[in-house]
């Protein structure tokens, strides 16, 4: 009694927890029963009982003994302040982190004596810290609490505070631990750069010690703990690395955790897996002396926008010592490169030479460096391909300067690119003929002899070459076949004087004025297209009674140009190509004027093709026409002799595609496909199908048999691996599928 009020305290048994909340004014409330008679309350009551304190709680389970008081209640009268229980932290019965429970303690029978048997047998069956038979209770703990016995309590030291869960977690407000003491487990922390007594804070979840006796103590261990942040005062701190991959920061020395032997002022953060996700705003990280980065795989960096990294010197590679290329400056250099030998090949077809009757005219194999100078321009407007439109550099750190920033501006008005068009700088003989080049007088003197021996290897070489194509053997004036006729150009007749020949510069190599107004570049009949642009031979050129074309050899329209514009399209009509035949990257909507019959490879690929309609339909060698637009592979030839790839295509369904080929047979990255219907019969080598809309109820849908002789890259639910044939047969259920 204290002023006339009447205060309990008493224990009790925990026979329900209230996890519901109906009653907001009661919220984690417990039932128990009293254990004894004390004050007003009878032995065994059943009494409800309120949280002591607010914030901090440990919320008991049933079978658990915890203290009542008695304190004020918000319900009271104009006579006297209402009391009600309210209960505190679970008895510590058995020591234990994990539960304290003793289930069934109030249903000992007060009224028998200890001589009872029952009495004295329900007492110490109720009693769980008793090991022996311990699982043998009748009564149990809370049947909602999943009980384990792999949770052990944490070592303490002189002076620690420590909030330990049930299930494994703690946090240790700690210190260094003076070692002259001994203690069943060590810390796994030391003295390092600090003194006795410094602070440290662990925060430990999910312990995983060895088998160890019940109720052993244990010590946190940040290589084994499921998760942890320990946070030092100068302790050392030993850990193992996950990564061992160090060269670089090794030869930067961002290594001082090795240095100061794991010891200083630090937090160390360990699981199987760290996140850090800012929803708003950034991520940052600031480091005196450096910041280093290891993974045993890969390390990326994603960047919606822009990845931009800064520094004196950034090195690709350790102790790198090879620049890299300015891609502007190169480009520029490039393309002064390319202009200056284009004005080398046409200042060699317009030589003229004294002889006893006037000057000569042109060299009579000009039509040779004709075509060296069309692909050298044609080698020029590909410069513009070279550069990245993803990765930057700059020359010096701090970014580009003043002029680069300037010069950059100019390129994007203009939208020229990084490569300056032809004639914006003078050519070699517009230098020649102003003061600052060299005078009359001071020409170069170009050795006669030297150049005929250089013509004649390289017709040497373009012979073996046409001998290579056709099969055919051929002479130095079959090569040549008409140059014995162009005798005006050759005597620089009328080519002196600026006729026919010299201006067609097809005199000096047999051919007619009329078809030589180009400029040296002969025209393909019935087009204004020049054979250089296309990059074709004319003598293996051939145009049949219809108007279409027959080619002996390779064709490539891929960056071609043809008056300046960039080949986007198949020019002239082909019939027949007896080598390959490429028309990928070039924008191709349709397959107009492809060739029928191709002897070697046909590659249509990185176009935006819907139909393969107007393709050839006998193809010699492989069928490429991956990365396009296709919505069917009708049109494709019934089959392919060698490998046929249309990946990446937006078609649902193989039908109409080729069922035969003769090797490999790709349709991966198609992410319309769910059914294999419509697909070869028989694969003599690899399948691709990985990545596709397929699943194990469609894949074969409409396929009687597949046989595949290599391998199978499955679909995209067997993870896009490689499987051997018992895989195959688990995986297909071995209804369709079998490996020869």
């Amino acid at each position: 009694m204290l002023n006339g009020t009447e205060y309990e305290i008493v224990s009790a048994e925990v026979v329900r927890v209230d996890f519901d909340g109906k009653d907001k004014e009661k919220l984690y409330s417990i039932t128990c029963k009293l254990m004894g008679a004390y004050g007003s309350q009878s032995p065994y009551n059943i009494v409800q009982a309120r949280a002591l304190d607010a914030n901090i709680k440990n919320i008991p389970i049933e079978g658990e003994v915890v203290i009542l008081m008695k304190g004020p209640t918000a319900y009271n009268s104009a006579n006297r302040t209402g009391q009600e229980f309210y209960y505190t932290n679970p008895v510590s019965i058995q020591s234990s982190i994990h539960h304290n429970g003793i289930p069934g303690v109030t249903q000992i029978n007060t009224g028998q004596t200890p001589k009872n048997a029952t009495a004295r047998e329900n007492a110490r069956d109720g009693l769980t810290n008793q090991v022996v038979n311990r699982l043998q209770v009748t009564k149990t703990i809370d049947a909602g609490f999943p009980e384990r016995l792999d949770v052990y309590p944490i070592q303490p030291y002189s002076g620690d505070i420590i909030f330990e869960g049930r299930w494994g977690q703690s946090i240790r407000f700690g210190s260094t631990v003076d070692e002259r003491r001994t203690y069943p487990q060590k810390p796994k922390w030391k003295k390092g750069l600090g003194q006795t007594g410094n602070p440290i804070l662990i925060i430990s979840n999910g312990t995983n010690p060895k088998e160890k006796p019940y109720n052993e103590f244990i010590i946190e261990d940040p290589d084994d703990d499921d998760s942890a942040i320990w946070m030092t005062s100068g302790q050392n701190l030993p850990f193992k690395p996950s990564s061992g991959i160090t060269p670089a920061m090794v030869n930067r020395n961002v290594d001082l955790y090795k240095t100061n032997e794991f010891a200083g002022n630090q937090v160390l953060i360990a699981s199987d897996r760290i996140i850090f996700n800012a929803r708003k705003q950034e991520i940052l990280a600031f480091s005196k002396e450096g910041i280093g980065l290891s993974a045993e795989k890969g390390i990326t960096l994603d960047g919606g926008q822009v990845v931009e990294v800064e520094s004196q010197r950034i090195n690709l590679g350790i102790n790198a010592v090879s620049p890299v290329l300015l891609g502007d400056r190169t480009l520029d250099w490039l393309s002064k490169l390319c202009d200056a030998l284009i004005d080398a090949m046409t200042a060699i077809t317009q030589q003229t030479h004294p002889t006893g009757t006037g000057p000569s005219g042109p060299p009579i194999n000009a039509g040779v460096f004709n075509v060296v100078k069309g692909d050298l321009q044609s080698l020029r407007g590909t410069l513009k391909n070279l550069p990245s439109d993803l990765v930057f550099v700059c020359e010096n750190p701090g970014g580009p300067s003043a002029k680069e920033t300037k010069e950059s501006k100019q390129r994007e008005e203009k939208k020229e690119g990084y490569v300056k068009p032809p004639g914006e700088t003078p050519s070699a003989f517009e230098r020649l003929n102003t003061p600052v080049g060299l005078p009359q007088e001071e020409k170069p003197v170009i050795n006669v002899v030297t150049l005929m021996t250089d013509i004649n290897n390289v017709r040497e070489e373009k012979r073996k070459l046409l001998e290579e194509l056709t099969g055919e053997t051929l002479s130095m004036q079959s090569d040549q076949p008409n140059v014995e006729t162009g005798g005006t150009g050759a005597t620089g007749g009328t080519g002196a004087t600026g006729g026919t020949g010299a201006t067609g510069g097809t005199g000096a190599t047999g051919g007619t004025g009329a078809t030589g107004g180009t400029g040296g570049e002969e025209i393909i009949p019935g087009t204004q297209i020049p054979y250089i642009s296309l990059g074709l031979n004319k003598e293996l050129l051939k145009q049949n009674d219809d108007g279409t074309f027959d080619y002996t050899g390779n064709v490539s329209l891929k960056n071609r140009e043809v008056n300046g514009q960039n080949v986007n399209s198949i020019p002239i009509k082909f019939r027949y190509v007896s080598g390959n035949f490429n028309c990928s990257g070039i924008g191709l909507t349709n397959l107009e004027n492809c060739p029928k019959t191709i002897g070697g490879d046909f590659d249509a690929s990185e176009n935006s093709l819907k139909t393969l309609q107007g393709g050839p339909t006998d193809v010699g060698g492989t069928y490429n026409v991956y990365l396009n637009d296709l919505t069917s592979l009708s049109g494709a030839p019934s089959e392919i002799k060698k490998d046929f790839d249309a990946a990446a295509n937006p078609f649902s369904s193989l039908q109409g595609g080729p069922t035969k080929v003769g090797r490999s047979y790709d349709v991966s990255l198609c992410s319309n496909l769910k059914s294999l219907a419509g697909i070869p019969k028989e694969i003599p080598m690899n399948l691709d199908i990985h990545d596709c809309n397929l699943n194990d109820d469609t894949i074969f849908d409409g396929v009687e048999i597949l046989r595949v002789k290599n391998m199978i890259t499955a679909h995209k639910q067997a993870s896009g691996k490689i499987l051997n044939a018992e895989e195959i047969k688990s995986f297909t259920g071995a209804r369709y599928v079998t490996v020869t």
